[in-house]
C-alpha cells in the first residue's frame, strides 16, 4: 500500500519511538553471551526420555533444582563460598540478593577440583516472593563462569547453580555488587556526596534532581561511561553544564557547576576521559565547589547507586573450606540461621553435640544441612569433629543400628546386648554411634 512521504515519516518517528521506549523499559542490562535459556529444562526433559527422572535420585535432582529457587540463602555482597556437590547426591544451591536501579552484579564460579562437567548457573529475577513467581533472565552452562548483571529496577535476584546427575566437585562461588557507572569526580567517593536525590529546594517549590559530589575546585570530572556529547556550555541554574549521553543505556547524563569545560558538543567520549572540572557556576556560586551530578531517563531518577563504590574487599576466610562435605557436630549450645548469614529472624536453636552436615564455607560460617535436612548457617566457632567421643555406653538389650535418625530408617545391623557404644553426637532422641567393629550407625534412645 503507498504512503505518502509524510506519512511515513511519521510512521517512521513513531515506530523509533516505539523502540526506544521498549528499550529504555529493559529491566536489566545481560550481555548476548549470557541471554536466557531453556537448557536446564532441556536436562529435564532427556532424563524423562532416559526414564531418568522417575527414579530416585533423578526426582531428587529436580527437587533440588525446586528447592534452589523457592529457599535460597539471602547473601550480602561481597560473598564467596566454598562449596562441594556429591556426585552421589542431587545437589543444588540458590542465593538471593538485592540489588537498586543502576547496580549490577559480578558472579563468578570456579572449579576446585579435575573434575569436567556439564552445570547450569541461572539467574532469575523475583516477580512476587510471596506466591513464588520468578523470570529467568540469564543463563550460562559452563562451570567456570563470570557473569555481570545490570539492574534497571530496584528488586531481588536468584542465583541458582547445579551440576548434572551424578557429577560433582568443589566449586568457589563468588558474588560482588558494584555501581554500573564510574564515580564521576576523580580520587573522590561515597563520603564526598553532601545532597541527595529528592531533597526539597527553594523553600519546598522544587525538589533535587541529583547528587552534589563536593571537592576542591579544578578536580577533574571524568566521563563515568562511554558517551557522546550533546551540550557543553551555559545554561540556566547549572551555570557551566554538560550533557552527555550514555550509549549504552538509552539515559542521559548531567553534570552542573562546572569551573571548565573540556569537552565540546557533539564529541565521543570514552569512560574515564576528562570531561571538566568541578567548581559552582550557576546558582552554586554562594556554595563551596561541588559537582551536580544527574540522570535522566523519561524523567529524572536517582542516581545514588549508579555510582556510589560498594564494598568490594573479600571478608576474611575463618572457616575452614577443607571440613567441607564431612559430618560434624555442634560444641555448644548454637544458632542455625535459616535465611542466610545477616538474618536471625528465622533460627533454630541446636544443642549441643547436634550433628550436622558441612555444606559450604563462607567467611565466619558454615552453611551446613540438618538429618530432618534444614539448611542454613552456623559460627565457624560453634562446630567440632565427630572424631572425638562425647561419652560411651552399654548397650542392655540388643540394638538395631539404624542409617539415619529418623522413624523410617532402615537398620544396617543389629548390636547385641552389653556392646559397648561410642556415642558421636546426636539429633533429638537419635544418637549417632559407632560400634567396636567400627561401623557407625544411628540408635535411638528412650
Amino acid at each position: 500500500m503507498y504512503r505518502s512521504p509524510s506519512a511515513f515519516g511519521s510512521f517512521s518517528l513513531l515506530f523509533i519511538v516505539c523502540i526506544l521506549l521498549i528499550s529504555s523499559c529493559k529491566k536489566e542490562i545481560v550481555p548476548e553471551e549470557y541471554i536466557p535459556t531453556d537448557s536446564h529444562v532441556q536436562y529435564i526433559n532427556a532424563l524423562n526420555k532416559l526414564d531418568l527422572s522417575d527414579t530416585a535420585l533423578g526426582q531428587d535432582w529436580i527437587d533440588a533444582a525446586e528447592e534452589a529457587l523457592s529457599k535460597p540463602m539471602r547473601i550480602e555482597s561481597p560473598y564467596v563460598e566454598h562449596i562441594y556437590f556429591s556426585p552421589t547426591e542431587a545437589n543444588s544451591v540458590g542465593y538471593l540478593i538485592s540489588l537498586k536501579k543502576g547496580q549490577k552484579i559480578n558472579i563468578e564460579v570456579s572449579l576446585e577440583s579435575n573434575d569436567r562437567m556439564k552445570s547450569f548457573l541461572d539467574i532469575y529475577r523475583v516477580e512476587d516472593a510471596t506466591n513464588g513467581t520468578f523470570e529467568k533472565i540469564a543463563s550460562s552452562e559452563n562451570q567456570e563462569t563470570s557473569m555481570d548483571i545490570e539492574s534497571r529496577i530496584d528488586t531481588d535476584y536468584i542465583i541458582r547453580f547445579q551440576t548434572e546427575l551424578l557429577r560433582g566437585g568443589n566449586f568457589k562461588i563468588t558474588v560482588q555488587k558494584s555501581p554500573s557507572l564510574d564515580f564521576p569526580v576523580s580520587g573522590k567517593n561515597n563520603a564526598a556526596i553532601g545532597s541527595l536525590f529528592g531533597v526539597p529546594r527553594d523553600g519546598g517549590r522544587r525538589k533535587h534532581h541529583g547528587i552534589d559530589i563536593f571537592a576542591k575546585r579544578h578536580t577533574p570530572i571524568i566521563a563515568p561511561t562511554d558517551g557522546y556529547i550533546r551540550f557543553a556550555g551555559e545554561r540556566g541554574l547549572g551555570g557551566t553544564v554538560i550533557w552527555m549521553r550514555d550509549q549504552n543505556r538509552r539515559q542521559t547524563l548531567y553534570f552542573a557547576h562546572l569551573q571548565k569545560l573540556l569537552v565540546q558538543e557533539g564529541q565521543n567520549v570514552a569512560k574515564g576521559d576528562t570531561i571538566g572540572t568541578v567548581g559552582n557556576t550557576g546558582n552554586a556560586r554562594t556554595t563551596p565547589p561541588h559537582l551536580h551530578f544527574g540522570i535522566y531517563q523519561n524523567g529524572p531518577i536517582d542516581p545514588y547507586h549508579h555510582v556510589a563504590i560498594t564494598k568490594t574487599k573479600l571478608k576474611r576466610q575463618f572457616a575452614d573450606k577443607s571440613i567441607v562435605n564431612q559430618t560434624m557436630r555442634t560444641n555448644k549450645k548454637s544458632t542455625l540461621r535459616l535465611n542466610g548469614t545477616g538474618t536471625k529472624e528465622e533460627s533454630i536453636s541446636l544443642q549441643k553435640h547436634q550433628i550436622l552436615e558441612v555444606l559450604g564455607a563462607t567467611s565466619s560460617y558454615f552453611r551446613v544441612q540438618l538429618p530432618n535436612e534444614s539448611v542454613g548457617y552456623i559460627s565457624f566457632k560453634d562446630i567440632e569433629s565427630v572424631e572425638d567421643e562425647v561419652n560411651n555406653i552399654v548397650s542392655e538389650a540388643s540394638y538395631a543400628l539404624l542409617d539415619s535418625p529418623s522413624d523410617d530408617a532402615h537398620s544396617i545391623k543389629m548390636v547385641a546386648a552389653n556392646n559397648q557404644l561410642t556415642v558421636l553426637g546426636s539429633d533429638n532422641e537419635y544418637k549417632l554411634v559407632k560400634s567396636n567393629a567400627g561401623l557407625m550407625g544411628w540408635i535411638r534412645v528412650l
